[in-house]
């Protein structure tokens, strides 16, 4: 149920690490909007933070379930969740601190739910969205236009969505890996995908909860 990594995972994605830092970057925050010649605009942000020494990755997966790992979850520097896996009530077995949830654009309907838990309560958590073009595009995008809105209702809430050229990075690295090209196979990438790559280039060292290992295919 839990699988540590430790530094040498992030020499396969150091190329994120440049995207990120500098001009070139994968992820935007949505910050306050301001209106110029009619159009309605963000501010847009590079997402960026010191590296967390000890990060704990934890699926949304009910096998953690009964597995009392909560107080050690909570240990780590940084904890990293998936989608709207809910931590209130669930605490001795998943924690009850969250710094970072990914969320796919399709679970953001579910996250707007209830934004008095995830956008009041939990003012600390940073949010990162994934999506296709089409929902995450700044001037025509369904999912980005509902979540600048949130934004705006939620000011103090950190909102960041991956860039396009960050997308076609996780493409190619599903490339390296599979030997094949992930649009031709039909294959679609997952919330766990983006997470695991995303906490390569945050973490020093990865433990990761609720998903299987990296031997269960072989």
């Amino acid at each position: 149920m839990t699988t540590l990594y430790r530094n040498s995972l992030k020499k396969l994605i150091s190329p994120i690490c440049m995207l990120i830092t500098y001009s070139d970057v994968n992820i935007y925050c949505i910050q306050s909007h301001c209106h110029f010649n009619g159009l309605l605009l963000s501010h847009l942000q590079p997402f960026s933070r010191n590296l967390c020494k000890s990060c704990a990755v934890v699926s949304s997966s009910g096998q953690m379930l009964g597995s009392g790992l909560g107080t050690r979850i909570d240990q780590a520097e940084c904890i990293i969740r998936m989608n709207t896996a809910p931590t209130l009530g669930y605490e001795t077995d998943v924690g009850s601190r969250s710094t970072v949830r990914v969320v796919s654009h399709t679970s953001v309907p579910l996250l707007l739910r209830n934004q008095t838990y995830f956008f009041e309560q939990s003012q600390e958590t940073v949010y990162v969205i994934w999506g296709p073009r089409r929902q995450m595009d700044l001037n025509s995008g369904i999912t980005y236009r509902v979540l600048f809105h949130a934004k705006g209702k939620f000011p103090q809430v950190q909102i960041y969505t991956l860039t396009q050229d960050m997308m076609a990075y996780c493409d190619q690295v599903f490339q390296n890996e599979t030997g094949k090209n992930r649009a031709m196979s039909g294959t679609f990438l997952s919330t766990g995908w983006f997470t695991m790559i995303l906490a390569m280039e945050l973490c020093e060292e990865i433990a990761v909860y609720g998903m299987v290992s990296e031997n269960y295919c072989r």
